[in-house]
């Protein structure tokens, strides 16, 4: 039995499951940046990281530090990120200031002067300064952080003379309290997904039933029809060709934040619709209603569709101008009837080289013209669009289209990067096809 059926059958599933779950990635940013799902996250994890006893809330302080606050939007949003730069120098200032003396200072003209006082000598050095604070910090997870990156960094670095091996001393200190931080901020990012992932399996579950993704139905189509399966690989291929041109062309894109709430969900329900119809031409099995496909080369070369009236909901420029013309703002204005002359034209093909063996005899080409009434002389009338069908995945039983729908949003979970390496290999094992056998069998070693 071949396995490249079912390559294209996984290569179909993956380049669906890569397209919606783009879709869902949206939709849920759309709802986190309203909450501040990550900022809230972030400082969370902050704030057991920096425990350190009941006397103070380092992660509180750290976040009203001038250099955090600033990445604030808002008081009520803390930052989503915090440079590790930034937590460094934060972190130092906090510390330091344990050991700093505030008060106010009465001036000769009577009046009081706030002043803060350097722990140590005037020539202390930062090191020196820091350890200071550091003994004045209640004992507890942020104490004994600080602690042990201290004595790794004295016996990291050799030994000084005075002032300037506490230079030293103190520079690794601060890039070991950076490297902690940003590992530290990896791990959260750990967290962080696997935190998300039931939001993204409930979102990617509602856009499955809402455009009707059934991972077996769409599984067992493709495996009975050889011709879409093999046409959506090819296509697959293409998706994944383009996708390492604009990978290397590119710095990537971001939806602008100037767009309000109701832009921003019209903009994902229309990404969905469109993903839908777009996926649909390419033959896949999905969405609650069906387009039948029109064979245009069992058409006559000439005949003509006629679409019915319909009646919409003005538009805003056309309720304006009602009003200009003292007109009623309000109800449906409706589109005449018309009809649609479809006259099928052969050009000629352009001339072959020598590269090419086989060139077709013409190109065809249909044009259209729009016409209010049916000439006279008539002529072959067709529907302009035959009425869809009802999804064939709902004649099955109800509990085999749910139990696609679940494997659908679980897939969509995993992430469009997941999905795109899964794709472009699986397209790469395609392309390069099965390992030929070899032209003679190996014989067993004869005994000496």
């Amino acid at each position: 039995m071949s396995l490249i059926p079912i390559l294209e059958v996984a290569i179909s599933l993956a380049l669906l499951y890569l397209f919606f779950s783009q879709v869902v990635l949206s939709g849920f940013e759309l709802i986190a940046s309203k909450i501040n799902l990550r900022g809230r996250f972030l400082r969370y994890q902050l704030t057991k990281a920096l425990n350190s006893g009941n006397d103070k809330n380092w992660a509180e302080l750290m976040y009203r530090h001038p250099s955090v606050d600033m990445l604030a939007q808002t008081t009520k949003r803390p930052p989503t990120y915090v440079p590790s730069s930034v937590f460094v120098k934060a972190i130092v200032d906090l510390v330091i200031d344990e050991a700093r003396t505030h008060e106010f200072v009465q001036q000769p003209s009577g009046e009081y002067e706030y002043q803060v006082t350097d722990p140590g000598a005037g020539q202390a050095t930062a090191l020196a300064k820091f350890e200071a604070g550091l003994a004045h910090v209640s004992p507890g997870d942020f104490k004994r952080l600080l602690q042990s990156l201290v004595l790794n960094a004295q016996g990291c670095t050799v030994a000084g003379a005075g002032a300037v091996g506490d230079e030293k001393v103190f520079a690794e200190f601060v890039r070991g309290l950076a490297v902690w931080y940003d590992n530290y901020m990896e791990r959260v990012t750990g967290w962080y997904k696997r935190e998300i992932r039931p939001y993204l399996f409930a979102l990617g579950l509602l856009l499955a039933i809402v455009c009707n993704l059934d991972s077996l139905y769409v599984a067992r189509y493709f495996w009975e029809h050889a011709e879409e399966r093999r046409r959506v690989a090819d296509y697959a291929t293409e998706v994944v060709a383009r996708a390492r041109v604009a990978a290397l062309s590119s710095t990537g894109n971001k939806p602008p934040d100037s767009l309000s709430t109701k832009q921003q969900v019209r903009a994902f329900i229309n990404q969905a619709d469109s993903l839908t119809k777009g996926l649909q031409r390419h033959g896949y099995p999905i969405g609650w209603t069906i387009p039948p496909t029109v064979d245009s080369t069992k058409l006559p070369d000439s005949f003509y569709t006629y679409q019915p009236a319909v009646a919409h909901a003005p538009t805003r420029s056309q309720r304006m101008w009602r009003w200009i013309r003292g007109e009623r703002t309000t109800g449906t204005i409706l589109r005449p009837a018309y009809w649609v002359h479809h006259q099928r034209n052969l050009t000629p093909a352009p001339a072959a080289d020598s590269l090419q063996s086989v060139v077709p005899a013409a190109v065809v080409q249909w044009q259209r013209d729009t016409l209010l009434q049916l000439p006279t002389r008539g002529g072959l009338v067709l529907r302009a669009a035959p009425p869809a069908t009802t999804a064939p995945n709902l004649q099955q039983p109800w509990w085999l289209t749910g139990l696609g729908w679940l494997l659908t949003g679980a897939a969509l979970s995993f992430g469009a990067p997941f999905w795109f390496e899964l794709l472009n290999r699986l397209v790469n094992m395609r392309n390069q096809g099965l390992r030929p056998p070899t032209a003679t069998a190996t014989s067993p070693k004869e005994p000496s």
